[in-house]
């Protein structure tokens, strides 16, 4: 036979070998950028892959780092519970859920059954990133977690204790759904990640009794003791029940109320609505402040909503707007603002409407104030001679910042 023939016989071995790398599990198809998988991702990444709850994009790509937004995160959490969200012909009751996209049966869904909520008046914003205070929100009421029972153990410095994602991070947390279940800090206001979410996804596919198959999770492989934290924080330790050298020194915050009443009109431009003055009063040691939580109340329900409202904080280091929350609040995150010892900081507060929000036309009287603030300070405990952070006293001496008088009409 010519040698030029008999390069062109192909072994039946090879034709069976060619068939099987085509049809065999082992060669599914990874994405092209698996590279950029942090390493913590990997395995929960193949994992909702495998089980087709995150599939990636049509160019082969997964995008770890890509932030989820509202649309996406509903449809993962129909996918994991099994729902098919196509049974749905419902309306979502949203004018920015339109009924021709492709998210809209899912969040049509995901409203009857009471998992999200809108921001504002009959909007979703599905396109609008995903924080994780409103990523804990979703998972805590898509899978029914207990938002009473709370375990010492999980205290998170830049979760206040009465802003209304408080419950749902710890419910997180006691369910062993956060990655870091003993670090000091939970950064609610950090938008969620495609790697992130994916990671929560297989961590629920583990528990069998969030997945409907058990009565019981097995937290054994959860969370280790936390050596750090027990030496240097007894679980009954209370700041502002210790001796009186600590009693007197805090955290000290007052406000300068704002001249006259605060008109607002449906014109976006900040107003100013006065000042904090943040004093560290402890002789000895710095503190750092974590955040600082404002609410606005209206005497009718029927002025705003308040949800249309945006605040800045501002100072010389410092600078950030948040949206109002639906119960009214301005909560600021993560502010990590340091004092060295008996050092001042003044802050001036803003608020204005948003640009192109809707509103009730009615007009009304409100009034803003501070409600509470979280800090810490460094100290050397005697039980142990270790120095750690611990929280640290706020007082607020004046708490309301003005009175507002909102006049849609003008």
């Amino acid at each position: 036979m010519p040698s030029s023939f008999r390069s062109r016989v192909i072994s039946p071995f090879l034709i069976l070998s060619l068939l099987f790398s085509l049809f065999s599990p082992l060669s599914e198809a990874k994405f092209v950028d698996e590279d950029e998988f942090p390493s913590w991702a990997e395995d929960a990444i193949e994992l909702v892959n495998e089980k087709r709850i995150m599939t990636g994009y049509g160019d082969g790509r997964f995008a770890p780092d890509e932030l989820l937004n509202r649309a996406q995160a509903v449809t993962l959490l129909l996918r994991i519970k099994a729902i098919d969200a196509e049974e749905d012909d419902g309306e979502s009751g949203f004018d920015d859920v339109p009924s021709g996209a492709w998210y809209r049966k899912a969040v049509s869904s995901s409203v009857k059954r009471g998992w999200i909520k809108g921001r504002g008046h009959r909007r979703f914003d599905p396109e609008a990133n995903l924080t994780r205070a409103e990523w804990a929100a979703m998972v805590a009421r898509v899978f029914e977690l207990d938002l009473n029972h709370i375990e010492g153990e999980h205290e998170y410095y830049d979760v206040p204790a009465r802003v209304w994602f408080t419950p749902y991070v710890y419910a997180m947390a006691e369910n062993g759904l956060t990655r870091f279940p003993n670090t000091d800090y939970y950064r609610p206001e950090k938008l969620v990640t495609r790697a992130e979410a994916a990671w929560t996804m297989a961590s629920i596919l583990g528990k069998p009794r969030l997945m409907g198959t058990s009565t019981e999770n097995d937290f054994g492989a959860r969370r280790g003791l936390n050596h750090r934290k027990v030496s240097v924080k007894p679980r009954d330790f209370n700041a502002n029940k210790q001796g009186y050298e600590i009693q007197k020194e805090e955290l000290n915050i007052s406000v300068v109320e704002s001249e006259g009443e605060v008109l607002l009109t449906t014109n976006p431009d900040f107003s100013h609505l006065g000042t904090v003055e943040i004093t560290n009063t402890f002789k000895d040691d710095a503190a750092e402040l974590e955040s600082l939580q404002f609410r606005l109340r209206f005497e009718l329900p029927s002025v705003g909503p308040l949800t249309e409202f945006e605040v800045k904080l501002e100072g010389e280091n410092y600078g950030e707007t948040v949206d109002m929350n639906r119960s009214g609040e301005a909560v600021f995150t993560g502010m990590k603002m340091a004092f060295a010892p008996e050092e001042s900081v003044t802050l001036d507060l803003f608020i204005r409407p948003k640009e192109g929000a809707f509103f009730f036309q009615k007009k009304g009287e409100g009034n803003f104030y501070i409600f509470s603030g979280g800090a810490l300070v460094s100290r050397v405990f005697q039980s142990t001679g270790r120095r750690g952070s611990r929280y640290a006293p706020v007082g607020i001496k004046e708490r309301d910042l003005a009175t507002i008088i909102f006049d849609p009409m003008k």
